[in-house]
């Protein structure tokens, strides 16, 4: 797996590794964006935060390795090992933060590898993320609703891109991605990292979420998490986030009114407030 920040060293310092912090910032980005997602909530973080960010297999500059993604699961597992891989730069404490299919893997990284919580993880936040039995119609009401969700189903059952449909969806309408309160460049932005993405990317993940189950998340009991979601999103909408918040009860839950699925770059401000509150005092 390759990446354009080198999950070894710091994404924002310059290349060189920086001096033995309380705890690092991990964040994961979502299924057809890159590490660069995160970029207006790193910007807001303070100077002394330590972040590490990678692109997801067969994201940006990650490759597929041996094959496209096989399933969610298989990023739970690639988040494993850059836990688990020596560095240096990083040997301490890590808080991870994962936005949509980003939490989704680090919902399988704590069902199959749970002994990484309450030691090398100390804290979570599951952003516009889901355990489960999402709504292939979006909230969309009947006739639209029933026929979305039927060719959606049909096109995750056969050989047909399904990658298609959703980048046509994503990449020229405000539905079903942003809230109300995106503005432009930022859906410029996002669209940009869509249309980047390989369809076959796309393609094997889209399967997956039609048949996503959650994962058990005892692990995740074992450490503070922050559950984030916008108001207004169509996705992953907010009975998602409040039944995290139930199997998970020591969690914080937020919901951002006017803001849709893409968190990282429609409420910056307010994601960077919530995960100064994960890190342990310096």
């Amino acid at each position: 797996m390759t990446t354009p920040h080198n999950p070894l060293c710091p994404t924002h310092h310059g290349g060189r590794c920086p001096a033995p912090a309380p705890a690092t910032l991990l964040f994961l980005h979502g299924m057809g964006a890159t590490a660069r997602s995160w970029d207006p909530v790193v910007r807001r973080l303070p100077a002394t935060a330590h972040t590490l960010a990678y692109d997801q297999r067969g994201h940006g500059h990650s490759a597929f390795g041996r094959r496209p993604p096989t399933g969610l699961a298989q990023l739970g597992d690639d988040l494993a090992r850059v836990l688990t891989h020596p560095s240096d730069c990083f040997p301490g404490p890590m808080v991870l933060v994962g936005h949509s299919a980003g939490g989704i893997a680090i919902m399988h990284c704590a069902a199959t590898h749970p002994h990484l919580f309450g030691t090398r993880v100390t804290g979570a936040a599951l952003i516009s993320t889901t355990a489960g039995r999402l709504d292939p119609t979006c909230g969309l009401r009947a006739p639209a609703g029933p026929a979305l969700a039927r060719l959606f189903l049909h096109l995750t059952r056969s050989r047909t891109p399904v990658s298609s449909l959703l980048l046509h969806l994503m990449t020229t309408t405000r539905w079903p991605l942003y809230g109300r309160t995106a503005p432009r460049p930022t859906r410029r932005a996002c669209s940009a990292m869509i249309r980047s993405t390989p369809p076959a990317t796309l393609d094997a993940l889209l399967r997956r979420l039609s048949t996503h189950d959650g994962p058990a998340l005892t692990a995740l009991t074992r450490v503070p998490v922050l559950i984030a979601v916008g108001a207004d999103d169509r996705l992953t909408p907010r009975p998602h986030s409040r039944a995290l918040a139930q199997l998970l009860p020591h969690a914080h839950l937020v919901e951002v009114a006017g803001a849709g699925h893409v968190l990282p770059l429609e409420a910056p401000d307010l994601l960077a407030h919530h995960l100064r509150r994960l890190l342990p005092p310096e």
